[in-house]
């Protein structure tokens, strides 16, 4: 038999017995075929005629081939054809079924990696086909794009003249690195001016797959906390120690909020407080419940006040405390002594800023006036990147206070680093904008610098007003300059 809508054939010889040369041509209908159709042959000569049947449907066909030959097509012969045709019919051998048809489970792929397997395709019909004898084992490459994600695909296998098909359900997940940290703040407690403190902390990847990690922090001495290993990878099922310091420049309170990116995964973060002490100045020593209070009150939109206006609203009853502590806005009570409470009323009268996802929050500009969705900036720095190209020695970078108090404005220097800023420190008032020069002095030529400048910002008030309120944490413009020569 014959596949549908496929051809098979055979072939005879048509040979002249007589004398003479003579001619023929060959007449029959479909779905038979013969060639070649028409030719000469010399006496006693012969020819190979082909036969080919091409059914289109599942029949028993017959046909009667004539051949006309001598002159003039005087002279007939004739031949019977007959041909059997069925229609085609292919299965997947997969090894597993679901509902009906062929199931091909990859299982969990890790993310960057690729897995194969095979299915069979199978004839178990009385028919031949070409094409399915050089297909009997069929590849499938899973490679997964997005962790966490879960595939499902179904194939198709048909052929020509087939009145049917058979499907092939191919499933797969993708699972990527569970990074955690064993702990999201560190407290370095307060350190002398001078001194230096240290504590350890662990990165841990609960997954069966490789993961890499890195801190955006400065790899050089810029920035007040460091971390020995910035960057690295964890095996599966691992855990690495990262010994944290702290060497404070002035005495002051300092938080740094520092992310942690992983590969396929949203950025960890990692809270970083510490005190300094002097001789002379003893700030009070930040602890982790102040970053708890400061947050809350960021979200009411109130850490954009200086303390003191905070403390007269509270002494007025315009403010109260809730039960963490935080400040809230007592309805109750309007004020009507001064311009900043009126203010204070208008911000606070807005829905409370819901938190930010990690993402959102590592890649928000600062800037934006988003209040239904960011919580106020309270410094902004432009520009937020510096390009030092060949023959430019110093360029200027503007930082805006945007609260309602005064703010004193510390760098932290680093004696061996190419980048200094000048001036170091200085005090800037509500609502204003003051210029720094940032100057690039490498002292190996040939070679690519870069660095992340740090800035620490805090309210400027009078030493005796009250501090239990924990309302002038440091807010911190933390950016990126990138140089080269």
């Amino acid at each position: 038999p014959c596949a549908v809508r496929h051809s098979s054939g055979t072939g005879f010889l048509l040979r002249n017995v007589s004398k003479l040369r003579t001619g023929f041509q060959w007449a029959v209908e479909p779905p038979f075929e013969l060639s070649p159709v028409r030719g000469i042959l010399e006496p006693g000569g012969e020819c190979k005629v082909t036969a080919t049947f091409k059914p289109d449907q599942a029949l028993v066909y017959q046909a009667e081939a004539s051949c006309t030959f001598g002159e003039d097509g005087e002279s007939r012969c004739t031949m019977y054809l007959r041909g059997l045709s069925k229609y085609p019919h292919l299965q997947i051998i997969s090894p597993d079924q679901e509902d009906g048809c062929g199931l091909l489970e990859f299982g969990s792929v890790a993310i960057g990696s690729s897995s194969e397997k095979q299915f069979e395709i199978c004839n178990p019909s009385s028919v031949s086909h070409p094409e399915a004898a050089h297909l009997s084992t069929v590849p499938v490459c899973f490679t997964p794009l997005a962790v966490d994600s879960a595939s499902a695909d179904y194939l198709s296998l048909t052929c020509l003249g087939a009145v049917s098909r058979c499907l092939l359900k191919v499933t797969g997940s993708c699972i990527g690195p569970d990074v955690s940290l064993s702990s999201s703040l560190v407290d370095f407690g307060c350190v002398e001016e001078g001194g230096e403190a240290v504590s350890i902390i662990h990165i841990i990847n609960s997954s069966t797959v490789l993961a890499y990690y890195q801190f955006d922090m400065d790899p050089g001495s810029h920035s007040v906390f460091s971390v020995d290993q910035l960057s690295g990878n964890l095996p599966a099922n691992s855990s690495l120690t990262l010994r944290l310091t702290f060497r404070p420049r002035y005495p002051i309170a300092y938080h740094k909020r520092s992310a942690c990116l992983i590969l396929h995964r949203d950025p960890l973060f990692l809270d970083l407080i510490g005190t300094c002490h002097s001789e002379e100045l003893k700030p009070t020593i930040l602890h982790s419940r102040h970053l708890r209070v400061y947050r809350q009150n960021l979200l009411r939109g109130l850490t954009c006040y200086p303390p003191d206006i905070l403390s007269a609203m509270l002494a007025e009853d315009k403010l109260q405390l809730d039960e963490s502590g935080s400040l809230l806005l007592n309805e109750e009570q309007k004020p009507y002594n001064s311009l900043e409470c009126d203010l204070l009323l208008q911000e606070t009268s807005r829905a409370a800023v819901s938190l930010r996802s990690p993402m959102e929050e590592y890649f928000h500009p600062g800037w934006v006036d988003e209040p239904r969705r960011f919580p106020t900036p309270h410094v902004t720095v432009h520009p937020s990147e510096l390009h030092f190209d060949p023959g430019l020695a110093s360029q200027s970078v503007s930082i805006t206070n945007r609260t309602k108090g005064k703010l004193s404005l510390l760098w932290t220097p680093s004696a061996d680093s190419p980048f200094s800023v000048t001036p170091l420190n200085c005090d800037l008032s509500p609502l204003k904008s003051t210029a720094f020069r940032v100057t690039y002095a490498p002292k190996q030529h040939n070679t690519f610098h870069a660095a992340q400048l740090e800035c620490f910002a805090l309210y400027k008030v009078n030493t005796s007003s009250p501090t239990s309120l924990c309302c002038a944490l440091i807010s911190q413009p933390h950016f990126q300059y990138t140089c080269s020569i």
